[in-house]
């Protein structure tokens, strides 16, 4: 158990030490933010690429057409939301209705 801790240890400051030197770390945390909403939007059956999400942020007219890309933008919007909302509400029934709410929105299932 003591090596475990011991590795669990080093591994937490490499990545402390990364996190430092990094210019942007809330834009790197935000790549795996969209990457996580990509596959598990894929589990879903969604079929959309992080092509399909910047093109769906670039081009306002044709964003009818791209539920699918609709259904990752929602998620991180969701995750967004209750990260924001974490810091001054109790997670409730009512943050979570809140949270599922922009998950739907718009989209398939709504």
């Amino acid at each position: 158990m003591h090596l475990l801790l011991s590795s669990a240890d080093r591994a937490l400051a490499r990545l402390d030490g990364v996190g430092s030197v990094l210019p942007d770390p809330d834009g790197f945390v935000m790549a795996y933010v969209w990457k996580e909403a990509l596959l598990s939007s894929q589990i879903e059956g969604t079929q959309a690429s992080l092509v399909d999400v910047l093109e769906y942020e670039i081009d306002e007219k044709n964003r009818e057409r791209r539920v699918d890309t609709r259904e990752v933008i929602n998620y991180v919007l969701a995750l967004e939301h209750g990260f924001e909302r974490i810091d001054t509400f109790p997670l409730s029934l009512r943050l979570i209705r809140e949270i599922h709410k922009i998950l739907l929105e718009g989209v398939r299932g709504s």
